[in-house]
């Protein structure tokens, strides 16, 4: 820590504000991240964008980047059930502003962004143009449709029998294949 106070002193002067503190080692701001995921969230992928390239202009990790924003999606699906989630790094109004963001989408879209991210971190850390994985990863979960959970479309069955007929051959190829095992 005291090394990180060093750098953040050498860089800053006399004066030390917390954009400076960030900047110099290399932290992502809070208000980036939520404008960020407010684009995801929101459905509106070029705002995403717009955000990401900033970030990518000013010098920030990509890696970094996808780590708060997992972080992130972490909390907004926990405030997204009414959890209070302890020792995050947020105030008050961040946490309000999150939660606003989490109730945009339902619980199980919140569950396939994160997993998107989370998996697509290992790609970005590996890959020669991260930025480019992460500004598809952005688009995807921005622009994917709602998710409709299966017992709902099974419950309308009895109303629209043709969603059935459409939705089962996708529900059954979606079932996981059986495994053979030979001796």
């Amino acid at each position: 820590s005291l090394s990180l106070l060093d750098q953040v002193i050498a860089y800053s002067g006399q004066t030390i504000s917390a954009q400076a503190a960030r900047e110099s080692i290399g932290l992502i701001g809070a208000s980036a991240l939520m404008e960020l995921l407010r684009g995801v969230l929101e459905r509106k992928p070029l705002d995403a964008l717009r955000v990401a390239d900033e970030l990518f202009s000013q010098g920030q990790d990509l890696r970094v980047l996808g780590r708060n924003l997992v972080e992130w999606l972490h909390l907004a699906i926990l405030l997204r059930v009414g959890a209070q989630p302890q020792g995050a790094d947020l105030s008050a109004e961040e946490m309000t502003m999150l939660r606003d963001l989490a109730a945009l989408r339902e619980l199980e879209e919140l569950e396939l962004i994160f997993q998107v991210f989370h998996y697509g971190l290992e790609s970005i850390a590996r890959s020669p143009q991260p930025k480019a994985l992460l500004d598809v990863l952005l688009v995807k979960c921005a622009t994917a449709e709602t998710l409709t959970p299966v017992a709902q479309v099974e419950a309308s069955a009895s109303v629209a029998p043709a969603i059935t007929q459409v939705a089962a051959p996708i529900i059954e190829a979606a079932k996981p294949a059986p495994v053979l095992v030979s001796e």
